[in-house]
C-alpha cells in the first residue's frame, strides 16, 4: 500500500507540471451576433458570444471564424472574418475578439492560477448536416418553450419571445416545424424559420420546415435562404 501511495504522489508533480505548461484560448465577440468557428479542424457554435478552451497543448492550430452579418439584400449570412494559423504558447492565454463589423483584435497574457476548476469547457460542437439531435432541447423543456411563446396573442409578440428563447437553445428541424406552427401567418413563420436555422442540430433536414407554409412563394423563399448558407 505504501508503495502504491508513493508511486501516486511521485506522479502528481509531473501531472501538475504538465497541466501548467498548457495554453488557453478565448474567442468572443463584442457584437450582438454570435460566431461560428473551426478550431483545429473541429466546428463549434458560440451560444453566448464567448467561449474558452482550456488545457490546450502548446503549438500551431488552424482557426477560422465566421460572423453573422447583414447583407445588402437584407438577409443575414455568415461571413468569414478570420482565417489563419494561431500559435498557442505554454502558460499563456490568447484572447481573440471579433468586433461588430468583423475586425479582430488580439490580446495575450499569463494564465492566472486557478485551483477551483477541474475541467475545461468548450463551446457547443456543431453537428454535421443530417446528424442526430444530441444537443437539442429535451421534450419537457420544449413543451415549456412552446407554451411561453404560444401564451402571447399576436404574432409580433410571439416573435419577440421566440427569438429570445431560440438563441439560448438548440432544436431539431422537427422542433422548428412545431415552433413555426405556433404562428398564424406565413411571414411570421418564415421569420422564425430563418432565425432558428443557426440553432438547428440537423440542418440537412431543414428543407422539411417548408411544410408549414401555405404559399409556394414562402416555401421558395426559405429554400433560397437555406441554399445561401
Amino acid at each position: 500500500m505504501k508503495k502504491i501511495l508513493f508511486t501516486l504522489f511521485s506522479f502528481l508533480p509531473a501531472f501538475f507540471c504538465l497541466a501548467q505548461n498548457n495554453s488557453n484560448l478565448t474567442i468572443s465577440t463584442t457584437g450582438s451576433n454570435n460566431l461560428k468557428i473551426k478550431f483545429n479542424e473541429k466546428q463549434y457554435s458560440l451560444q453566448d458570444r464567448s467561449a474558452t478552451f482550456q488545457g490546450i497543448k502548446p503549438g500551431a492550430y488552424s482557426l477560422i471564424i465566421y460572423q453573422l452579418q447583414l447583407k445588402d439584400n437584407g438577409n443575414k449570412e455568415y461571413a468569414e472574418v478570420f482565417n489563419n494559423t494561431i500559435t498557442l504558447k505554454a502558460q499563456r492565454h490568447l484572447e481573440i475578439s471579433v468586433l461588430r463589423f468583423g475586425k479582430t483584435v488580439w490580446d495575450e497574457g499569463d494564465i492566472a492560477a486557478d485551483d477551483w476548476a477541474n475541467d475545461f469547457t468548450n463551446p457547443v460542437t456543431s453537428p454535421e448536416n443530417g446528424s442526430g439531435n444530441n444537443h437539442a432541447v429535451e421534450n419537457a423543456r420544449f413543451e415549456k418553450i412552446k407554451k411561453a411563446i404560444n401564451d402571447q396573442y399576436y404574432d409580433d409578440d410571439k416573435l419577440v419571445y421566440a427569438k429570445v428563447i431560440v438563441k439560448d437553445n438548440l432544436f431539431t428541424s422537427e422542433q422548428v416545424i412545431a415552433l413555426c406552427k405556433l404562428f398564424a401567418y406565413d411571414d411570421s413563420k418564415l421569420n422564425i424559420a430563418k432565425y432558428a436555422y443557426d440553432y438547428c442540430t440537423d440542418k440537412g433536414n431543414y428543407f422539411t420546415v417548408t411544410s408549414v407554409f401555405y404559399y409556394n412563394d414562402t416555401r421558395n423563399e426559405l429554400m433560397k435562404f437555406i441554399g445561401s448558407k
